[in-house]
């Protein structure tokens, strides 16, 4: 039990580490002497990128957890996000945006053009596949296995379902970080649906508060700068975000939970094709509340970012002209 205090105090302190860093570096590219990558949000505003450079300062700080629990169950999920965050980075510096989502990058690897989503696609799809191996390895739950000379059989076919599961779950919450805090959102969502479950079962609780607390540090570091518009995750935040999730939920989740789950995602990750998510979000009051709430700034569209400099420049007008017009009748009043 000391023991378990001691871990779970290691990742506090984690956290506030992982804010003090999160702090300098964001101190450090709002410099105005430094040439700092500045992006335009949705609404038209100027913020900046690199918030996902919190999983390097988190993976840095998590050796500490290697060295105290030294398992596979810890390193994967480093690698993965190390991992996620590089290919995220690759294509937030030199992708292309608006190429139309899978089916846009699949369309230019047919003219001969290799994206960089391409690239992000297949090596988050690497590096899903040997979290999955490690998570579903580790799986507390009985999977239905094959005895004999197949065995191989089922550890391939539970790896790729586990793999399958943390790949799109990292492009679902990228998906998702298309508004301030949306994709830390839905990442705290999923896990506490982990923690819950691991909670639910006396053997799975000291391992599921482990992992949750472990995992939770990234969003305490980012959220107010992500919140405050000052700053957004891109994909180099959102991915990583995203495949932790996933592989945290392949630990926790029955094999039957697991497959439900996969399904669920794979959905929702199609209709993304088609179907816009903040279309849906702004269509559905329930939805609208939840993504705006703890945003620091209301959300507005660029239109109305003109209309507010349009007023504020018609007030200045009136301003000139009254002030203009006192001073003729002071004028008028001397003579």
């Amino acid at each position: 039990m000391q023991s378990g205090l001691f871990i779970y105090a290691i990742e506090v302190v984690m956290i506030v580490l992982q804010t003090i860093g999160i702090l300098y570096l964001m101190r450090a590219i709002t410099q105005p002497k430094r040439n700092s990558r500045i992006i335009t949000n949705y609404a038209g505003r100027q913020v900046y990128g690199g918030l996902g450079w919190i999983w390097i300062i988190w993976a840095v700080l998590s050796i500490g957890i290697v060295i105290l629990i030294p398992s596979w169950q810890t390193v994967a999920p480093i690698v993965l996000a190390v991992g996620c965050f590089v290919f995220g980075h690759i294509d937030d510096r030199r992708g292309v945006r608006g190429a139309g989502g899978f089916h846009g990058h699949m369309r230019a690897l047919l003219r001969g053009s290799f994206t960089t989503g391409l690239l992000k696609l297949f090596g988050i799809g690497v590096l899903s596949l040997g979290a999955g191996f490690v998570a579903s390895q580790a799986n507390y739950w009985t999977m239905p296995a094959t005895t004999g000379g197949w065995a191989w059989v089922s550890v391939a076919g539970w790896t790729l379902i586990a793999g399958a599961a943390i790949a799109l779950t990292a492009n679902f919450v990228n998906l998702c970080d298309l508004r301030p805090v949306r994709a830390s959102k839905v990442y705290v969502f999923l896990l506490l649906i982990a923690l819950v479950i691991g909670l639910c079962v006396r053997d799975l609780r000291t391992v599921s508060l482990f992992f949750f607390i472990w995992f939770v540090g990234p969003v305490c570091a980012t959220w107010t700068y992500d919140a405050n518009e000052i700053a957004l995750l891109g994909d180099a935040g959102a991915n990583p975000m995203g495949a932790v999730a996933g592989f945290f939920l392949c630990l926790l989740l029955p094999w039957w939970g697991l497959v439900l789950y996969l399904l669920v995602v794979l959905a929702l990750n199609l209709c993304s094709e088609k179907v816009s998510y903040s279309a849906v979000v702004e269509r559905t009051p329930w939805l609208r509340a939840l993504d705006d709430a703890g945003r620091r700034t209301p959300p507005i569209s660029p239109d109305d970012d003109a209309d507010e400099t349009r007023d504020a420049d018609a007030d200045s007008n009136e301003d000139a002209a009254g002030d203009e017009c006192e001073a003729a009748t002071g004028a008028d009043a001397l003579k």
